[in-house]
């Protein structure tokens, strides 16, 4: 791909992540959630394993600063530790208050104006394409949990 190409997705993909990043603290506000807390709820009800890792993994953020969110989701009843405490590899899932919180999110009336609230082919190409793109630079796993229903691109 040619640097100029290059360059000019850069930008496409900078306007685009601050129209969507408008829309999505809009939700997390809607939710009286911080944005941070909103993708930690979302992302433990896509898989029944999610770790710290994949949390940062799919959100770039630290596992340190995610620990806090975690516990903060965990004070107020929405997400719940699962696993032994003994074991390393401790997993998080909604609790049924969370999964209330989510469900009230999607199914609020259609006062967010996002883009992603439309049905238009032209988005749900788009989300294909962002899906591919990110599975052909990253070919990690834990990108799955952004869409728990579907998968890895051939």
């Amino acid at each position: 791909m040619p640097c100029e190409d290059i360059f000019e997705l850069f930008f496409w993909h900078n306007l685009l992540h601050h129209e969507l990043e408008r829309c999505f603290c809009r939700c997390a506000s809607f939710a009286g959630l911080s944005p941070l807390e909103l993708q930690v709820l979302w992302l433990t009800s896509t898989s029944n394993s999610v770790t710290l890792a994949d949390l940062a993994s799919v959100t770039t953020h630290s596992k340190k600063e995610l620990e806090r969110v975690v516990k903060c989701l965990e004070q107020d009843g929405l997400v719940e530790e699962i696993g032994s405490k003994e074991s390393y590899y401790v997993c998080f899932q909604p609790t049924n208050r969370g999964q209330d919180v989510l469900g009230r999110l999607f199914n609020r009336p259609s006062k967010c104006r996002c883009v992603l609230r439309s049905e238009r082919d032209s988005v749900k190409n788009l989300l294909e394409v962002a899906r591919e793109v990110v599975f052909e630079l990253k070919r990690q796993g834990s990108c799955g949990l952004i869409a728990k229903s579907r998968t890895e691109p051939k």
